[in-house]
């Protein structure tokens, strides 16, 4: 199962990192994401939905813990994100 870490950092010069982040990847593109989030069992299940690009169905389990903390997930394409989330919905309860 892949893995990735996550780190919440507070930034205090907002220009300095975009300017970093530039020389590092150039010119920023927009990609506008929405979480729904699932009730589930084991871990926690949220459904991604993107623009530009495909939504992702994503199945993961992290601690509860402040600091960096791993993530194990796994992830399918959605391609009719609206329709698997009513199923989701149905299924599970309600996004939020």
């Amino acid at each position: 199962m892949p893995r990735n870490v996550e780190i919440k950092a507070l930034v205090r010069d907002r220009a300095l990192l975009l300017s970093r982040a530039r020389r590092l990847w150039g010119a920023p593109r927009r990609l506008q994401q929405e979480d729904l989030f699932f009730p589930c069992p084991n871990g926690r299940l949220k459904l991604r939905l993107q623009k530009p690009g495909p939504s992702y169905l994503i199945a993961y389990s992290r601690p509860d813990a402040r600091g960096p903390n791993t993530s194990r997930y796994t992830t399918a394409v959605a391609p009719e994100p609206e329709a698997l989330a009513a199923c989701l919905r149905a299924a599970l309860g309600a996004g939020r």
